[in-house]
């Protein structure tokens, strides 16, 4: 007899009310995207903003050396022409006062400069200040978003009680969904039945079931509910039990019976209520459905159904490592990013130095010019 794969049953985290496992997941992978969502947003918008202000402070930097640059240039020029004229009067002029008037240029270009190197160093220091404060607080930022992602990976599902009854009502609330006067755990036998309802409120079908789900597994139960169904009129039954058959789990068939997981519950009826409908829309004979049912049981419980309830399980698996693989790959550009910060205040450490050599140069020239 074909198995199918095992599926806790679940908590909605909103509500506490109980849900099916496939629905929690859904919850679950909407709750952690949003929050994930969250988390990557304010992540940008720090780097934008950190990328804005880098980009700025570098033009203006750059501007900054343009001018410089060009006061050189113009310097230089300003140099050359004194030195021109300063030729053409040599003859004229008395060596003393061709010393004072050197020594005038060159002291108030000393002035300047310094003046201009002073400034240029205070704007520096007071921006790699500023970098330095702002990537104090990002990496905060990123250690306590690592903290809270690590925090939820490690979070486990709370595993409660399903209410059957309650589970059906809310999966199927165009049918007639009704618990039987039997609720004593100790009997045995339907407590619960499902009437499958079509258009303008035509029945269908009936699906009866024993919600009891108990803990210890016995033919008996089994034998009872079928029974009680063909009493009935019942077009199917179906056994909730946490306890199934050696070598079997999940999903079962005996003496006409689905032996069914509280968990699965909702899933194979909603299968079964598909079918009574269908079966009600083609207009089958009762043989016909008699032969269409044996052929369901058959599919639900075979080797192919279980691997493909398999593949559900495996798959949902693979959707949590994929997200324990994007953590780690978040963690490593965190710390690429931080390495970079570094490398970027090595650099502006270094602009600073490169413009008190042009600087301290240009006094040297003009001290040979005395």
């Amino acid at each position: 007899m074909a198995t199918v794969a095992a599926q806790q049953h679940e908590a909605c985290p909103w509500c506490q009310q109980p849900i099916s496992r496939a629905k929690y997941l859904q919850i679950e992978t909407r709750i952690r995207d949003e929050q994930k969502a969250k988390l990557e947003a304010a992540l940008a918008e720090e780097r934008e903003l950190l990328r804005t202000r880098m980009q700025a402070d570098r033009n203006a930097l750059e501007l900054q050396m343009q001018g410089l640059k060009e006061s050189l240039e113009k310097a230089k020029e300003e140099k050359a022409e004194f030195d021109r004229r300063l030729k053409e009067t040599q003859a004229a002029a008395a060596a003393a006062e061709r010393k004072r008037l050197e020594a005038e240029f060159a002291a108030k270009r000393v002035a300047e400069r310094e003046h201009e190197r002073e400034l240029l160093k205070s704007e520096l220091v007071k921006k790699d200040g500023e970098h330095q404060k702002a990537t104090k607080v990002l990496l905060k930022q990123i250690a306590e978003l690592e903290r809270r992602v690590a925090e939820q990976a490690n979070e486990k599902p709370e595993v409660v009680d399903i209410n059957v009854v309650e589970e059906l009502k809310r999966a199927f609330k165009n049918d007639r969904v009704l618990a039987l006067p039997k609720a004593d755990k100790t009997e045995t036998g339907g407590n619960a039945v499902v009437e499958v309802k079509f258009k303008n409120n035509v029945f269908c079908g009936k699906i009866l079931i024993d919600t009891r789900a108990r803990r210890k597994w016995s033919t008996q139960y089994a034998t009872k509910l079928h029974a009680d169904s063909m009493e009935q009129g019942a077009d199917h039954a179906i056994l909730c039990t946490l306890d199934f058959p050696k070598g079997v789990s999940e999903l079962h068939r005996h003496d006409d019976v689905l032996v069914v997981h509280p968990a699965r519950v909702v899933e194979i009826v909603a299968i079964l209520r598909d079918a009574l409908l269908r079966m009600h829309k083609n207009k089958l004979s009762n043989e016909q459905r008699t032969e269409k049912k044996t052929a369901l049981y058959e599919h639900i419980t075979s080797e192919a159904f279980r691997r493909k309830l398999a593949e559900v399980s495996r798959v949902t698996d693979e959707v949590g490592q994929i997200d324990a693989d994007e953590q780690d790959a978040h963690r490593k550009v965190w710390e690429k990013r931080g390495r970079a910060m570094q490398k970027l205040a090595k650099l502006q450490k270094q602009v600073v130095e490169e413009i008190d050599d042009i600087v301290d140069g240009i006094e040297d020239d003009d001290g040979r010019g005395n």
